[in-house]
């Protein structure tokens, strides 16, 4: 569905030791053959607010799974402040976790915003 729609998609991973370069190289080839099967994703390593700073486009889908502390999550937040579409939605992963729910936790929550209003958590 997402190749009919035109849509463009970024994913933006920061990895600095060898297991995780590894698992770029995987993301890559992985993405590589989704494009080919007429997707439009762009893999990006970079830290995740230095990437939503420079990003001038407008955002109608933003799923943040970066570093769990609510100081990283407002930053990210902050970098996208008036970045987010009219209809656009954001969702932050495990963000019981942010909130001090123990890591080991069944199920670390999603937060869901849209048009500034939490969905669901």
């Amino acid at each position: 569905m997402l190749a009919t729609t035109g849509a463009k998609v970024y994913t933006v991973d920061k990895k600095k030791k060898a297991k995780e370069a590894q698992e770029n190289i995987t993301a890559r080839e992985n993405i590589e053959k989704a494009n080919k099967l007429g997707l439009n994703i762009t893999f990006e390593i970079s830290e995740a607010v230095e990437f939503l700073k420079k990003f001038d486009k407008k955002i109608d889908l933003l799923f943040l799974d970066s570093r769990h502390t609510i100081d990283h999550i407002k930053r990210e937040l902050q970098a996208v402040n008036g970045k987010i579409s009219k209809s656009g939605i954001i969702v932050i992963h495990d963000i019981l976790t942010s909130l001090g729910h123990p890591l080991n936790s069944k199920d670390n929550g999603i937060l869901i915003i849209k048009q500034n209003q939490i969905c669901s958590q």
